[in-house]
């Protein structure tokens, strides 16, 4: 049984050496850090975006095109799911940066699942997972996509969301402003039904998009 959650942003800038000299997000690395060490001891599950619905069994998650770097590689295998194989293609962005965050906070990373509809999920053998999604993309001139009105509102619901422990949002609405809807309506059917002690760590929008990190447990 899940008895603790991590969430935090999928920016690459998350992922050490990719922010350059000026590392903007250095400050929310150290609290998304926070929040995975946070769920203690036992098997973790990492969902994110993908191009579509898919467990990886194993897998690299390259930045190249994000930094400086340009070599950053980070490795997993996970127990229980050997019939599937080492995927050779690249982890998507969205597990690569939580893979990160994890190998950083010494987890013990054993499944990564790509989210990209409404599957019906599953994650036996899981104590914990880490949740890799943003809020909305459409906060001012530095956002990927153009401005909203609705954005700050939208963001401010979800933040409180994730203060209180049940994720009863408009996914429809954050599907409009940007935000990868499918994974926080998959982390909604995770965790419903049961009572978490809820603490909202980072809510913020420095480039544009809103970047939330929470624990629950």
């Amino acid at each position: 049984m899940v008895r603790a959650v991590a969430y935090v942003p999928g920016s690459p800038l998350l992922v050490p050496g990719l922010g350059g000299q000026a590392d903007v997000l250095a400050h929310l690395r150290e609290t998304c850090l926070e929040a995975v060490r946070a769920l203690g001891p036992g098997p973790v599950v990492v969902v994110g975006e993908g191009p579509e619905d898919a467990w990886y069994g194993g897998g690299r998650a390259r930045f190249d095109a994000y930094g400086p770097t340009g070599s950053d590689v980070f490795c997993c295998r996970y127990r229980g799911r050997e019939e599937i194989g080492e995927q050779s293609d690249p982890l998507p962005l969205a597990l690569g940066v939580g893979l990160s965050l994890a190998v950083s906070a010494h987890a013990d990373v054993c499944g990564l699942l790509a989210v990209a509809a409404q599957p019906e999920l599953t994650v036996e053998g899981a104590a914990a997972l880490l949740v890799v999604a943003d809020g909305s993309a459409r906060r001012g001139p530095q956002a990927p996509l153009p401005a909203d009105p609705r954005a700050e509102a939208w963001d401010d619901a979800l933040a409180a969301a994730l203060g209180r422990g049940d994720l009863n949002v408009d996914v429809d609405l954050g599907a409009e402003l940007g935000a990868p809807a499918a994974v926080w309506q998959a982390a909604a059917a995770l965790t419903a039904g049961r009572r978490w002690d809820a603490r909202l760590l980072a809510h913020e929008a420095p480039l544009g998009v809103a970047y939330l990190v929470a624990t629950w447990r």
